[in-house]
This record gives C-alpha cells, sequence and structure tokens, in this order.
C-alpha cells in the first residue's frame, strides 16, 4: 500500500503537526493580545484559562499522534510475520506423474 493510498489521519505526522500548529498559533495570538490588555483583571483569569486550554489540546493531539505510530508499528509487525510451510511432506512430481497429467 503506496502512502498515497493511506487515509491522512493515520499518519502521527499529522496528528504532530496539527497539535503544533493550533497550539502555537493559539498562543501566539493570545500573547500578542496580552500587551494590550494585561491590565484588565478580567482578562488575566481568562488568559490562563485560554493559554492551559491550548496547551492542553496540543499535548492531546502530539499524544494521538505518539498512538497512531505505535498502533501503525503493531499493524507492520502482524503483517511481517513468517509464513509456517511444513516442506517434510512436500513430495515432488515424478516425470511419470507430468507425463500422466499431460
Amino acid at each position: 500500500m503506496h502512502i498515497n493510498e493511506l487515509p491522512i489521519s493515520s499518519l502521527p505526522v499529522f496528528w504532530i503537526s496539527v497539535g503544533f500548529l493550533i497550539g502555537f498559533s493559539g498562543t501566539f495570538f493570545l500573547f500578542l493580545f496580552s500587551i494590550f490588555l494585561i491590565k484588565d483583571d478580567d482578562f488575566k483569569n481568562t488568559y490562563h484559562v485560554v493559554y492551559g486550554s491550548f496547551t492542553i489540546l496540543k499535548n492531546l493531539l502530539i499524544i494521538i499522534g505518539i498512538y497512531v505510530n505505535h498502533k501503525n508499528e503493531i499493524n507492520k509487525m502482524e503483517n511481517n510475520k513468517p509464513i509456517e510451510v511444513d516442506l517434510g511432506t512436500f513430495t515432488p512430481y515424478s516425470d511419470k506423474t507430468i507425463l500422466n497429467l499431460l
């Protein structure tokens, strides 16, 4: 199966990238607004809640990426199991058997 055939949600790099994108963009704009609103007491309480929420969301998305990677590794190991073939009972065709088939 090629990487183009996999759904994007099964790739750990997707979850990790989305986690960092949401986490850093959310806190970046929060930091920009904090310069203007730092004197407001209500904003100070809201600031901590919003910052904590973005950090928790970023960490959860990174954990999902790690879990998806672990799950993909387990599937790879299960798909690469050796095939057990008992060759002790194998008897090749003799020339007479091939001639009888023709």
